[in-house]
């Protein structure tokens, strides 16, 4: 099994659509859900509530707010690039959850050797399919596939391999490190987590990113021949990062929530080029009844 993070904020709705996937789509059980939750307003802890009642077979933490931001000394002191981040970065410099320990302590109370994370804005939109990955070197992703466009890979029998070093760093195929969808071997990625400084999801990816570039670690990255996850920017709930996004209002979107309906989102999974494809349409879907939300 594959002890499997996914980070929400503010967006219940969006994660029911992944998570409804997962049930349709882990047909071997390989996941290990473990889902890290937080919210902004009494309205989306009740979508997340809600959400619970529905998916109870899956592991639920919610991230605790501090009343009053912690100074982040929560890093290995010996790494230069701690500091230089500490010093240039104000929002590293306190911590305002228990974000980072909770993750360690997700991965520290499980047995099993694999670790994956996700996001709530993506989905799965093939079956997944997990091969004997052991090699504590080698990641493996589900996001990859022949049909994404800019790498440079080889193919062998079942599957394609690439370095991710020799590879365009602006594209999906040159990135090192990613919480959509790679899985890693997880007493490797666990002591990195612990000596690396971050405090959210947006300063976890970047900062263990640049590190493992740094030091050129997983270079062998693996995948199917076809992607089976797919991700999708309806909105934007942080403020570290300034993504492209389509400007849908997560408040709209927990509203149909809390009004039992579904997420809908439309694309052809014959034609995609990037991890994330582009939307034909989104709806909010109850029964019969469709209100469409995009384009």
């Amino acid at each position: 099994m594959v002890d499997t993070i996914i980070f929400s904020f503010d967006r219940a709705m969006q994660l029911s659509f992944l998570l409804e996937s997962i049930v349709r789509r882990d047909i071997h059980k390989y996941l290990n859900i473990n889902i890290l939750f937080c919210y902004s307003a009494a309205e989306y802890k009740k979508a997340y509530e809600k959400l619970q009642n529905r998916y109870p077979q899956f592991q639920w933490m919610k991230e605790t707010i501090h009343n009053k931001p912690e100074l982040n000394f929560d890093f290995d002191f010996c790494y230069w690039h701690n500091y230089y981040w500490w010093l240039k970065y104000k929002h590293l410099r306190k911590n305002k959850s228990n974000f980072k320990q909770i993750i360690r302590q997700i991965l520290s109370s499980n047995r099993n050797e694999l670790v994956m994370f996700l996001t709530d804005d993506s989905v799965f939109y093939r079956n997944i399919e997990i091969p004997d990955i052991r090699n504590e070197k080698t990641a493996f992703s589900l996001r990859h596939g022949k049909h994404l466009a800019g790498g440079e890979y080889k193919e062998t029998e079942n599957a394609i391999e690439w370095n991710v070093y020799e590879n365009n760093e602006a594209t999906d195929w040159g990135y090192p490190f990613s919480v959509d969808g790679h899985i890693y071997n997880k007493a490797r990625l666990l002591k990195i987590i612990r000596k690396i400084i971050f405090n959210n999801p947006n300063t976890m990816e970047g900062n263990i990113a640049c590190h493992f570039k740094e030091k050129h670690l997983f270079p062998q990255m693996k995948a199917n021949k076809c992607s089976c996850l797919a991700g999708f920017e309806l909105n934007r709930v942080q403020a570290i990062v300034d993504n492209h996004h389509l400007g849908i209002s997560q408040e709209q979107l927990n509203r149909y929530f809390l009004d039992d309906y579904q997420l809908q989102i439309q694309f052809d999974t014959a034609q995609i080029q990037y991890f994330r494809p582009e939307i034909e349409s989104i709806y909010a879907q109850k029964k019969e009844e469709k209100i469409k939300i995009y384009p």
